[in-house]
């Protein structure tokens, strides 16, 4: 059996399985490339010798070709994901074909600590000011109003959002449900923009009607920033925006893990030590026995 026709069969249980479709995308997107890097090989020729070669690749001597511009290496968090792929598709093969295991032994590779770098306030009103379009300039509010996920901003449709409440129907990581809320500025965009679309049309769609992907959400952001003279500004800053911004205005931790859409609270203590921080540096800046007294 080739490769890619083992692959067929891979995604086909996976999706009886319940995998949302973004991850059964991702999962098909990766391992087609490790069957194209292996020019398409029958399954059970595949080698550890092979794969680390394939990981070498991308680590090493892949140069990524981005809607951005941006041709700077993959990310540890990135190879991750193609080593979990590949993990996760030879333990089905192992089982479902009774094969030697290729994965066993090839240790995941090591990501780099999550560096939050959220956008200032007048980045934010940079971006914003510029006229790029009724599509763009509400995908900026709504990152930035619910820190929601570029992937889950891509699922979201008309009949998502409730204009009158706020609240936001949002599917995230392993088809988990939650609810999000959007302040009335972009209520009221929101309302000019949907304009009596239907309900069951993507909120964000392109020309043809399809929903915008993750791709296509980084390269809108990033075409922005460059316009704005914002650096670095690509949709997960948003995420990092909402989060510290969340904090600084006295949200507790617990209830951002929820709006987020973090399964543990590791990340979000990151954000409050990084609010933290922030305070006291203010404090510092600000102290009025320090300033008055001098």
């Amino acid at each position: 059996m080739l490769l890619k026709k083992a692959i067929e069969g891979f995604l086909l249980q996976k999706s009886i399985e319940g995998l949302s479709q973004r991850t059964l995308e991702t999962y098909e997107y990766q391992l087609r490339r490790l069957a194209d890097f292996l020019d398409n090989p029958t399954l059970t020729s595949v080698t550890t010798h092979d794969l680390k070669r394939f990981f070498h690749h991308f680590r090493s001597e892949y140069t990524p070709q981005r809607w951005s511009g941006d041709t700077s290496p993959l990310t540890g968090k990135t190879l991750r994901n193609y080593w979990i792929a590949c993990r996760s598709f030879f333990a089905w093969a192992e089982e479902e074909l009774e094969m030697p295991n290729p994965m066993a032994g090839i240790t995941a590779p090591k990501t780099n600590s999550t560096k939050v770098e959220p956008f200032t306030e007048e980045e934010v009103k940079a971006m914003l000011r510029l006229r790029c379009g009724a599509r763009a300039h509400n995908i900026l509010l709504v990152l930035l109003d619910t820190g929601i996920r570029s992937g889950e901003l891509c699922g979201l449709k008309i009949k998502d959002v409730d204009l009158k409440t706020g609240k936001m129907h949002v599917l995230g990581k392993g088809n988990k449900e939650r609810t999000c809320y959007l302040g009335n500025k972009v209520r009221q965009s929101l309302w000019r923009y949907i304009n009596n679309r239907e309900p069951n049309e993507p909120l964000f769609p392109l020309q043809s009607g399809r929903p915008l992907n993750v791709q296509q959400v980084w390269g809108i952001v990033s075409r922005i920033g460059k316009r704005a003279n914002v650096a670095n500004a690509r949709p997960h800053r948003f995420r990092h925006t909402f989060a510290i911004q969340f904090l600084r205005n006295g949200g507790d931790i617990f209830t951002l893990q929820m709006l987020l859409g973090h399964s543990s609270l590791e990340m979000v203590k990151h954000y409050a030590r990084l609010a933290a921080i922030d305070a006291e540096q203010a404090h510092r800046r600000a102290s009025p026995a320090d300033r008055w007294l001098r």
